[in-house]
């Protein structure tokens, strides 16, 4: 009797995690993605495995030449698109069933090689770009059409540290982004999700390891493991979609749900806020879908 009971048990299982592969694989079979800022890293690493998975790719880049390239080496869709124009943005078609934008800019400093124009670079690329991105795909849906926009943010987002007094802040204005407009723009049709996502090993890493502050790299220490290969960054996201909110390691999930505690008070604050914030989202949602109602 035991041994049936464990045998059934282990068949249940197996069914369970082929139908939730199905379930996974099927999200992005025939279905029209595009991948903002597909070019290399993340975004490249996510076309080979939606095209993978059944998805008719098109990836965006700022250089024709390297999209001429990827076109032909891999046959890809392409299109010329500068995130921080919003001519640019304008050109896209607003007919994708997906949307991920994987556009990214990191500047690692300190304090005293700071200035305004490594904020206004950062800000422009990580935020605005993605802005400009979810409002042209918003004007162009409507309530009930399933589309869906991946923003992709980063552990940084959630809490920082030295030599990314640049970077950090546009990856957290992601999140508040993403906090205040993911009801009422499921309401119109537009569901977003949010990845966060640690480090990722590519071209834009190598980049800025260039400049970034020796303290920097000592406090990210061992973070280049084979977990930030950009292959397994991708597959961790399009396995979990089409969650809302998306994380790439235990690190990152660490930081999503941590708080500063300095006193007593913080302390039975901290234990109580979850139930806080479970409810006042219920309770936002709740007048959200009212109003759309109306």
């Amino acid at each position: 009797m035991h041994a049936a009971v464990v045998a059934a048990t282990v068949v249940l299982g197996c069914l369970w995690a082929w139908l939730a592969k199905r379930r996974r694989e099927n999200l992005y079979e025939q279905k029209s993605v595009l991948v903002v800022g597909g070019s290399s890293g993340l975004g490249l690493a996510l076309a080979h495995e939606l095209k993978r998975r059944g998805a008719e790719v098109t990836i965006t880049s700022r250089t024709k030449k390297t999209l001429t390239t990827l076109k032909r080496k891999f046959g890809f869709k392409t299109a010329v698109v500068d995130v921080t124009s919003d001519e640019s943005v304008a050109s896209l078609s607003t007919e994708y069933d997906m949307v991920f934008c994987c556009n990214g800019l990191s500047i690692p400093s300190t304090v005293h090689d700071l200035d305004m124009s490594k904020m206004y670079a950062c800000m422009d690329t990580n935020f605005y770009g993605v802005v400009r991105v979810y409002l042209h795909l918003l004007h162009g849906s409507s309530p009930g059409c399933g589309k869906r926009l991946v923003l992709v943010s980063s552990t940084l987002g959630l809490h920082s540290f030295a030599g990314y007094g640049a970077y950090s802040p546009s990856k957290a204005a992601l999140r508040s982004f993403y906090e205040s407009v993911w009801m009422e723009s499921s309401q119109a049709g537009l569901d977003l999700s949010i990845y966060y996502v640690s480090t990722i090993n590519s071209p834009g890493l190598e980049q800025e390891n260039q400049t970034k502050p020796e303290v920097t790299k000592r406090i990210e220490g061992s973070s280049y493991g084979r977990g930030a290969d950009p292959k397994n960054r991708a597959e961790t996201l399009l396995n979990a979609l089409p969650a809302p909110i998306v994380v790439s390691d235990a690190i990152t999930r660490f930081f999503l749900h941590s708080t500063e505690i300095h006193t007593l008070a913080d302390y039975f604050t901290w234990r109580v806020a979850p139930l806080f914030w479970f409810i006042f989202q219920w309770m936002t949602m709740r007048k959200v879908r009212n109003m759309a109602g109306k």
